[in-house]
């Protein structure tokens, strides 16, 4: 029989390998992040009924396809282990009323142009900035940022279309290594005034405030780009299960696995709910979460849900039914 306890430790142990490699833009160091990590944290996650470890586990296969990192992820030819057209299916939704796709080879070629641009001139020919970069020159800054904590862009995979927060996207995986380890993001091109542009708010998983802020507890509310898997974590407290439904929140920026609730018959649950039921192997939303003191260091309350990815339409997913 499998010791439950050494288990749930191979698991955390799992967890900081695969998303405390690098550091990403507003984030704390994954080093300060486990001297951070207090008693109560550690508790937490190793209370977590059995429920956790297979629902967080498919979230981190997936995970796993979606952001390969290091040697273990690379084959004896030095090629990515998992090929991103694999999960293709698992990003693409089929409407008979969605726009007309890009061309993948026109996908990647112009995402390729996009990151190499260094001219601000024409930052906005590929880019809708958003909240991560107020200026041209701040946009290329941070894919400057990105190049030097991950390496350059090596090799350019599209995924095909998906209809997301009203609109449809065209997904390119973006690879780059670093001393032997990889990382992936994904460029999500848009339809911005009849042209085709690249999201850099989902590009860059854009948090605000950082990540250090917000696990720091130095901000009230915040809005964050993650994962979510449905949990039965609660810890007692505010969060009771009569009162809330739980969910597991992870960020490849981040290397501790977060916890959200969400009010039971509120809209923001039944949008979680509804995210969860789409048809994908992974499951991104944008949401904006409450920050108390009075709760654990890693313990949020979704009060909005922005969207059901990482790319923000301008209705709240949760009004949006």
């Amino acid at each position: 029989m499998i010791n439950y306890r050494e288990g749930k430790q191979s698991h955390i142990a799992q967890v900081d390998a695969l998303l405390g490699v690098h550091v990403r833009n507003g984030t704390r160091k994954p080093t300060k992040l486990r001297e951070s990590r207090s008693t109560e944290q550690k508790l937490l996650v190793q209370v977590s009924l059995g429920f956790m470890v297979v629902s967080i586990g498919i979230i981190l296969v997936a995970l796993f396809v979606y952001f390969p990192r290091g040697n273990a992820a690379r084959s004896a030819s030095g090629e990515s282990a998992v090929h991103p057209a694999s999960i293709t299916d698992s990003f693409k939704k089929v409407s008979s009323g969605a726009l007309d796709s890009l061309d993948p080879e026109a996908a990647s070629k112009f995402v390729k142009s996009a990151l190499h641009n260094r001219n601000p001139a024409l930052v906005t020919n590929y880019f809708v900035l958003g909240s991560s970069a107020d200026t041209p020159r701040e946009a290329i800054a941070l894919l400057d940022q990105f190049k030097a904590e991950v390496g350059p862009p090596e090799k350019l995979d599209p995924i095909g279309g998906k209809l997301v927060s009203g609109s449809i996207a065209e997904e390119v995986v973006v690879t780059s290594e670093k001393a032997g380890e990889i990382s992936n993001r994904i460029a999500q091109l848009i339809p911005e005034n009849g042209k085709w542009r690249i999201d850099l708010d989902s590009y860059a998983r854009h948090v605000s405030p950082s990540w250090e802020e917000i696990l720091g507890r130095k901000c009230e509310a915040a809005t964050v780009r993650v994962f979510v898997t449905p949990d039965t974590f609660y810890g007692g407290g505010k969060f009771k299960e009569d009162a809330w439904s739980s969910y597991s929140l992870i960020s490849p920026d981040v290397d501790e696995i977060l916890f959200a609730y969400a009010a039971r018959n509120s809209a923001q649950e039944e949008a979680m709910e509804r995210i969860l039921s789409k048809e994908e192997s992974i499951h991104k939303a944008t949401l904006i979460v409450k920050i108390s003191g009075t709760q654990g260091r890693i313990q949020f309350e979704v009060a909005q849900v922005l969207a059901d990815d990482w790319l923000v339409g301008e209705t709240r997913f949760d009004e949006s039914f």
